[in-house]
């Protein structure tokens, strides 16, 4: 026992000793365990390759998945393509039905009517000719 100048005495051996007053470190952090064998590496490591199983298996669905959008997304291209050719055709039907109906509201003469359509005919096989033959180019400058 100690005693101090005011008076009370007070008992050292009832104090708590704290690390720090001593210099000595405790092993507070981590998992707790002090002695780590074979068995607990293995369980890490076992609890590791279920993670990459997982991750394995999610990655081949999602490989999956993805190819069965892309065969979906061709389909849907080649019925976009063939649905656009359609109404070009079909815009193609409509112009000439609003020409007709513009031509019998005016009272043209059915005589007129098949000129015109000869002329677009004669028109229209020029273009072709062309589009599959063109005409040589001249060159825009000469050296």
């Amino acid at each position: 026992m100690v005693s101090r100048g005011g008076g009370g005495d007070v008992n050292i051996s009832a104090r708590p000793v704290t690390a720090g007053g001593l210099g000595v470190r405790t092993t507070g952090t981590g998992s707790g365990r002090q002695v780590q064998d074979t068995h607990y590496f293995a369980g890490l490591l076992r609890g590791k390759m279920t993670e990459i199983t997982q991750e394995i298996s999610r990655m081949r669905g999602d490989t999956e998945r993805l190819a069965k959008d892309s065969s979906l997304t061709v389909q849907l291209e080649r019925r976009y393509e063939g649905a656009v050719k359609e109404v070009r055709s079909l815009e193609g039907e409509l112009a000439d039905f609003n020409l007709a109906m513009d031509k019998a509201r005016t009272n043209v003469e059915a005589s007129e009517i098949q000129a015109f359509l000869t002329a677009v005919k004669r028109r229209n096989e020029v273009a072709t000719r062309e589009v599959r033959c063109p005409r040589p180019r001249r060159p825009l400058y000469t050296t």
